[in-house]
Order: structure tokens, then C-alpha cells, then sequence
């Protein structure tokens, strides 16, 4: 588990996750979902599967939330379940 408040570590430690051949990557990148070109190209740009995580669900909030950069590039996202959506991520992310 990592945490920072930094766009460009998210970048590195995704693909560093392809270089050190992770399964697949859970991923809650906070303010970043809705704001970050570069998250979302670096998803893109790497084979590991990308599960986004949020502990609300984002449709509920303001608008400028309802967009997600990050879920265009995920292979799937889970949202609104709290703690349980990170369970619920690693549960997915034990089927790839």
C-alpha cells in the first residue's frame, strides 16, 4: 500500500507495478480522478489492469466529480461501499 499527495509518484508507481509485474493495481487517486491527464495516460500506457476505488460514490457529489479521468482508462471501478470498496477491488483484482 502507498499514499501520496503527488501526481507524479501515482505515475511512477504505476509503472513501476508493470516493471515488477503486479496482477493488478488498486487505485484510489482522490482529486486526481477528476483532474489528472497524466494518471490516466499512465494507466493507459501500461498492460497491468487498473481497479479504481472510492470509499463514496462520486454520481452523488458535486458535478465537476461525475468525471472520472482515471475510470476511462481503469478496467473497472468500484464506488460508494466505504472501507468495503477496497475489499471489493482485491477481490476483482484476485480473478485477473
Amino acid at each position: 500500500m502507498r499514499q501520496s499527495n503527488h501526481e507524479g509518484h501515482l505515475v511512477d508507481w504505476l509503472h513501476e507495478a508493470q516493471a515488477r509485474g503486479a496482477k493488478a493495481v488498486i487505485l484510489n487517486a482522490g482529486a486526481f480522478t477528476h483532474t489528472s491527464i497524466a494518471v490516466h495516460d499512465a494507466i493507459k500506457g501500461i498492460r497491468t489492469p487498473v481497479i479504481e476505488v472510492h470509499l463514496s460514490n462520486p454520481h452523488t457529489r458535486e458535478d465537476f466529480r461525475h468525471v472520472s479521468f482515471v475510470g476511462r482508462a481503469a478496467k473497472g471501478t468500484i464506488a460508494g461501499f466505504g472501507a468495503l470498496s477496497y475489499m471489493l477491488a482485491l477481490e476483482a483484482a484476485a480473478r485477473f
